[in-house]
């Protein structure tokens, strides 16, 4: 119950973005069912978070963030189980690799860009972007306490090596390709077709 409203607490602070208010009602949805002693199914979350986002927010369905967010868990949760290995070294490339192929429709149709290996410093990202989001979630705890200067320096310097991170891989060769806005359409139809044969 206590997650709950730390959760909803979390929610207000961030406001209604799509990736948010799709990771609240998941999180509501199992934690409720722990509450109320109903087994949970992260998959019926999934399908469930969708129908609520856009009932609540039909413009959400045009929202780049809301189609990352959705199409990143899809592959985690429809697409990595299929490939699962022993190894859990691999499993981190598989998951990430997972992710980039629910993703990439997305990414070619609104940027035009076809991301090769950027798969690679997600791993970095992620790991460091957890750290980063729970000092920042605690920063704003904290001035709501009139302390924030305690965790501000710490949470200034893991951003600055976070943004520092980002633009040095900005810079790397032949990480993503440009590719021209109507070969994107063509080739998001292909992607879509392969995801259906697999």
């Amino acid at each position: 119950s206590l997650t709950f409203i730390l959760l909803t607490f979390y929610t207000m602070v961030l406001r209604d973005n799509p990736s948010v208010v799709r990771a609240y009602i998941m999180g509501g949805i199992f934690l409720l069912s722990k509450i109320f002693f109903e087994k949970s199914d992260v998959k019926k979350s999934y399908c469930l978070a969708i129908i609520i986002s856009l009932s609540i927010y039909p413009s959400f369905i045009e929202d780049i963030s809301f189609l990352l967010s959705f199409g990143a868990l899809f592959g985690i949760l429809y697409l990595y189980p299929i490939y699962k290995n022993k190894n859990e070294y691999l499993n981190i490339f598989i998951l990430g690799i997972s992710i980039q192929i629910c993703t990439l429709p997305f990414l070619v149709y609104f940027f035009g860009t076809l991301p090769l290996f950027s798969f690679l410093p997600n791993i970095f990202i992620v790991f460091w972007g957890e750290i980063l989001i729970t000092l920042i979630f605690l920063n704003v705890f904290l001035n709501f306490l009139k302390i924030g200067f305690i965790l501000a320096p710490i949470t200034q310097l893991f951003y600055d090596i976070f943004d520092v991170f980002i633009n040095a891989c900005s810079k790397i060769p032949f990480l993503n390709l440009e590719l021209k806005k109507n070969i994107s359409i063509y080739f998001l139809f292909l992607i879509f077709l392969n995801l259906f044969l697999i």
